[in-house]
C-alpha cells in the first residue's frame, strides 16, 4: 500500500468516523496498519478515537501513546489519553493528562472544559473555577464554557451567578438544546417556575422519545376539549412520573376528554388506582387520539389556569394486594430503607450512598429497618445488619406502595423511592447529595412539591455522609423519647 492508498483508506476511515460507522472505520484502521510499511502518527490517532468510541478503552490507550512515541507533542493524544482515562474513572491520570494537553496547547478549549467539569465531578470547585478563568482568557466568547461555568455556580447553590452566566451563554451564536435546559433548571432552583418550565420544555429535545413522531399542531394547550381524546405519556424516570401524575386530575377537569396514559408496566398497576385515567397504554403502541401532552409539561401548559404546584397528599390510592405482611412488635419503628438510585442516572454517583454508611442507625434497637431496593443483590451484608428485604415481594410500585403505607418511616436518597412514599403521604425523610435538583428548592429544610418532606442535606466537606447520618440518628433517637 502507497502513500498515496494510504491517504485514501484513511479519509474513508475518518469519514465513516464521522458518520458514526465506528466498526467500518476500526477495520480500515486494521488494514492500513497491517500492510504499511511505513507509519504517521495520524493513523494511530484514527485508530484511538474509533476505539474509544467503541469502549474499547484499554487498546485506545495503547494506540494513542504509539502515536506519541512517533511525535511527542501531539495534543490531540494527550487528550484522547485524558478522556479515555476519565471514561474508566482512573481520575488522577485523567487529571494528569488534560493538563498535558493544555501545557502542550494553551488555546485548546476542550481540554479546559473537561478539566474543569472533571474537578466538578470530584466536587473540587475551586479548582474548576481557576481552570475555567484561565479558559477565558483564551475565548470568552464560548457557549460550552460559558455554560459550565453556569453548571459550576449551580453546583454550589449560588443561582443568581449561574443565571447571570446562562444569560451570556444565550446570548451568543446558536446555543443548544441543551444550554437552555440548563438555564431552566437555574431558573427552576431559584423559584422563577414561570419562566423555568418554559425552558424546560428544551429537554424534549435532548432525548429519543414518541415526540418525534408527533406533531406539534397537536399539542394540547390547556384548554376545554370535551369530546376529544388527550393522550398524556410519561417520560424520564419513575420518580419524575410519580412526582407529576399529581396534575391528572386538574387536567382531566380543565379539559374535560378522554385521557389515555401511556406509561411503563411497572407503573401501570399503581396509576391504575387513579380514576381520571380512562384508559393505559403499556406497549410501543401509540393509540388514536386528538391531542397530546408529555406528562413533565403540565406545570408549563397549566399556568394560565394554576397559580401554585398541587400539593395536597396523598394524591395516590393502593390497590389492596395479598402480600406477606409485616410482623414487629407495636413499640418498634419500621422504618424503609432507599440508598442507592438508578445507575443509568447521571447523577447517581452523588446520590446514592454506601450502605456501611449506615452502620450507626442499625444499631438503635428501637428501630427495625426495611431494604425497599429492588435491585440489591447482597443479601449477606442485609442480614449482616439485621435489614429485613422486602424487595422479593415487589413485581410493580402498587406493591412497593402497600408495604411503604405500613411502615412507620421511610429514609430514602432522592430515589422513585422518595417520591412514592410522599406521594403517599407516608413521612419521609429524603437524603440530598449537595447538588440537588429544582423539586426540592434551596431551601436546605423543605419542598416545594412536597411540604411533608423533611429534608437532610450533606454539606460539601460531608464526603462519607457521616455528619448527615448522625443528624438522623439523633432525631431517630428523639422519636423514641
Amino acid at each position: 500500500m502507497n502513500k498515496q492508498e494510504v491517504l485514501y483508506h484513511l479519509q474513508k476511515a475518518i469519514q465513516y468516523h464521522r458518520q458514526n460507522k465506528f466498526e467500518n472505520a476500526e477495520l480500515l484502521y486494521i488494514k492500513i496498519l497491517k500492510e504499511i510499511t511505513f507509519v504517521f502518527p495520524e493513523v494511530y490517532l484514527g485508530y484511538a478515537n474509533t476505539q474509544l468510541k467503541l469502549q474499547k478503552y484499554k487498546k485506545a490507550i495503547k494506540s494513542f501513546k504509539k502515536s506519541l512515541q512517533l511525535k511527542d507533542n501531539l495534543y490531540e493524544s494527550y487528550y484522547g489519553i485524558a478522556i479515555t482515562y476519565e471514561k474508566l474513572t482512573k481520575y488522577k491520570k485523567s487529571l494528569k493528562f488534560y493538563k498535558k494537553t493544555i501545557f502542550i496547547n494553551k488555546n485548546f478549549i476542550p481540554a479546559y472544559n473537561n478539566l474543569g467539569n472533571l474537578y466538578q465531578t470530584l466536587h473540587l470547585y475551586s479548582q474548576a473555577k481557576k481552570i475555567y478563568k484561565k479558559a477565558l482568557r483564551v475565548d470568552v466568547n464560548n457557549n460550552i464554557l460559558l455554560d459550565n461555568i453556569a453548571t459550576l455556580y449551580q453546583n454550589q447553590d449560588k443561582y443568581e451567578k449561574a443565571i447571570v452566566y446562562h444569560k451570556l451563554v444565550l446570548c451568543q451564536k446558536q446555543p443548544s438544546a441543551s444550554m437552555y435546559y440548563n438555564y431552566s433548571l437555574a431558573l427552576l432552583m431559584n423559584g422563577d417556575l414561570d419562566l423555568g418550565f418554559k425552558y424546560y420544555e428544551y429537554r424534549l429535545q435532548l432525548t429519543d422519545n414518541i415526540l418525534r413522531s408527533l406533531s406539534t399542531s397537536s399539542k394540547w394547550e390547556g384548554n376545554c376539549i370535551k369530546g376529544k381524546t388527550l393522550f398524556i405519556f410519561t417520560e424520564q424516570g419513575f420518580g419524575d412520573s410519580i412526582q407529576f401524575i399529581r396534575y391528572i386530575s386538574y387536567i382531566k377537569k380543565i379539559s374535560q376528554a378522554t385521557i389515555v396514559l401511556k406509561c411503563p408496566s411497572v407503573l401501570f398497576p399503581l396509576f391504575q388506582n387513579i380514576k381520571e385515567i380512562d384508559l393505559f397504554i403499556k406497549d410501543s403502541n401509540i393509540p388514536d387520539f386528538d391531542f397530546y401532552l408529555p406528562l413533565m409539561s403540565s406545570s408549563f401548559i397549566l399556568k394560565n389556569k394554576m397559580s401554585y404546584i398541587p400539593k395536597q397528599t396523598p394524591y395516590i390510592k393502593i390497590k389492596k394486594t395479598n402480600l406477606p405482611k409485616l410482623h414487629t412488635d407495636s413499640h418498634i419503628l419500621k422504618v424503609g430503607l432507599a440508598w442507592r438510585g438508578n445507575q443509568k442516572n447521571s447523577n447517581n454517583k452523588s446520590r446514592s450512598i454506601d450502605l456501611k454508611a449506615f452502620k450507626k442507625l442499625f444499631s438503635l434497637h428501637h428501630c427495625q429497618f426495611y431494604s425497599l431496593q429492588k435491585d440489591y443483590s447482597r443479601k449477606n451484608v442485609l442480614e449482616k445488619y439485621n435489614i429485613i428485604d422486602l424487595s422479593s415481594n415487589f413485581s410493580n410500585f402498587n406493591d412497593t406502595a402497600q408495604y411503604i403505607s405500613n411502615l412507620d418511616l421511610v429514609i430514602s436518597i432522592d430515589s422513585v423511592i422518595a417520591h412514592l412514599s410522599l406521594a403517599l403521604n407516608k413521612p419521609t425523610w429524603v437524603m440530598l447529595s449537595q447538588s440537588s435538583d429544582y423539586r426540592w428548592s434551596q431551601d436546605n429544610q423543605t419542598s416545594t412539591w412536597y411540604p411533608n418532606a423533611i429534608i437532610y442535606k450533606k454539606h460539601i466537606q460531608d464526603k462519607s455522609w457521616k455528619k448527615t447520618i448522625g443528624k438522623i440518628k439523633t432525631d431517630l433517637l428523639a422519636v423514641n423519647s
